[in-house]
């Protein structure tokens, strides 16, 4: 099989993924390319496109108002970016303690939306409950409408 670059939207080698990137579980190799001459030959396993999936940590999903699904495990491991200080501190006495310091990574398939019952909400805003999500669509967070939400007296924030 021929590869190479003139083809990136059909085929892509493992090294060429992104830290966010991952091959789909149970996804087998479309081909091998040989890179090399001779004894410096490497064979590289080639993946159809379609099989890659982009990841993202258990904070970032959290911050989209998704949470992990039960029992499942992370597709990659990778180095933990500290965003805030208090990260960056944590992460750094770990490696003090000798840890290695490894973030798993999941696909969205992994995932599921974080379901609350609108009924027990009590804040003076939806603003205030959500503050630490971004972007997040509260429709898909309550098992009501948010119509039901005004009908019980809670605020918009507007």
């Amino acid at each position: 099989m021929y590869f190479s670059q003139s083809h990136p939207h059909r085929y892509i080698l493992e090294r060429h993924l992104k830290r966010d990137e991952a091959i789909r579980p149970g996804k087998s190799h479309v081909k091998i390319f040989v890179s090399g001459k001779g004894e410096k030959a490497k064979d590289e396993k080639v993946y159809a496109r379609q099989d890659m999936v982009s990841c993202k940590s258990v904070e970032n999903w959290y911050r989209e108002g998704r949470v992990i699904k039960e029992g499942e495990q992370a597709l990659k491991k990778v180095k933990p970016r500290a965003a805030t200080l208090n990260r960056k501190r944590e992460i750094e006495d770990a490696q003090r303690d000798g840890e290695t310091v490894l973030q798993g990574l999941y696909s969205l398939e992994q995932t599921e939306y974080v379901v609350m019952d609108c009924h027990s909400v009590r804040f003076s805003s939806f603003r205030e409950l959500f503050a630490d999500w971004d972007g997040v669509v509260i429709e898909n967070m309550c098992r009501q409408r948010l119509s039901t939400g005004r009908s019980l007296g809670i605020s918009m924030g507007t």
